[in-house]
């Protein structure tokens, strides 16, 4: 679905609730108002996002900037610190990938960062076009 990069996103990782679910559930468990509202229960967090109105008309970002580099490249590449092993911050990479290229949140390269990288460096080289958590 061209114009809605927050459904290919979703598509592209899951909701909130399956994000939680693989990466929260045993450290931090659902309880109390971070219960799941359902007819069982309930309680919990329960509201809508302040998106607003999201219309299909488009802003135009400057040829030279980052989306547009990654938009023509075709892949986003994405710093992540430790292992790119599945975590909260490579579904992060994946879903803003899914965002941009229409759910397929395939297209996007991991780089491994360290505590001692100059961050600052890496993205103004286009080492990598955003960091994960960070």
């Amino acid at each position: 679905i061209r114009g809605h990069e927050i459904f290919h996103a979703v598509q592209a990782v899951g909701n909130y609730g399956e994000i939680w679910e693989r990466h929260m559930q045993e450290v931090v468990p659902r309880e109390g108002l971070n219960r799941l509202y359902n007819e069982e229960n309930k309680a919990g967090l329960h509201y809508s996002h302040p998106f607003g109105v999201i219309e299909i008309s488009r802003h135009v970002f400057d040829p030279s900037s980052t989306i547009n580099r990654v938009i023509d490249r075709e892949k986003l590449k994405c710093g992540v610190f430790g292992t790119t092993n599945q975590s909260i911050d490579t579904d992060y990479c994946r879903a803003l990938a899914g965002s941009l290229f229409e759910s397929d949140s395939s297209r996007v390269e991991f780089v491994e960062l360290s505590d001692s990288d100059n961050i600052e460096r890496i993205l103004n080289d286009g080492d990598v076009d955003v960091i994960a958590g960070a």
